[in-house]
């Protein structure tokens, strides 16, 4: 990583980052592109290991342990029935978008199409989870 001596050095190599970081990845991973285009280094990625794969087990329960709190935000809140639902789908709506969309960003592509397909991807499986517990009579009481 280089230094800027000037402000006007900073502010040009900050256009050329932000250049890199707006074009589309093409045939890279997109961790290799974004440390490329912040470094200014190409890589291939082969041989690099980022973290040990305990911190790795331990970043994913923890991410999905949050994941699987925020359908529970409004029925802590007290709410219930329909809207408790409402809310619920709202709430997990707009973190499927998030998340969808710093995926993007990261990976160098457009973020909304990322964060459209998290949003039909998660509501798609809830939709099956539902409708596989009407094909085995579950219901909650």
């Amino acid at each position: 990583m280089r230094v800027a001596r000037s402000e006007e050095e900073a502010e040009a190599h900050a256009a050329q980052v932000f250049a890199k970081l707006a074009k589309p990845a093409t045939g890279e991973s997109g961790a290799i592109a974004v440390r490329a285009a912040l470094d200014g280094q190409e890589s291939d990625g082969a041989g690099e290991q980022v973290g040990t794969p305990m911190n790795a087990a331990l970043s994913s329960f923890c991410f999905f342990a949050t994941g699987a709190f925020f359908p529970l935000i409004p029925y802590i809140l007290g709410l219930t029935g329909l809207t408790a639902i409402i809310v619920a789908a709202a709430i997990v709506g707009v973190a499927l978008l998030f998340t969808g969309g710093v995926v993007g960003i990261l990976s160098g592509q457009p973020p909304m199409p990322r964060a459209l397909r998290q949003l039909l991807v998660g509501f798609g499986a809830a939709g099956v989870t539902y409708l596989l517990g009407l094909l085995f009579g579950t219901s909650v009481s």
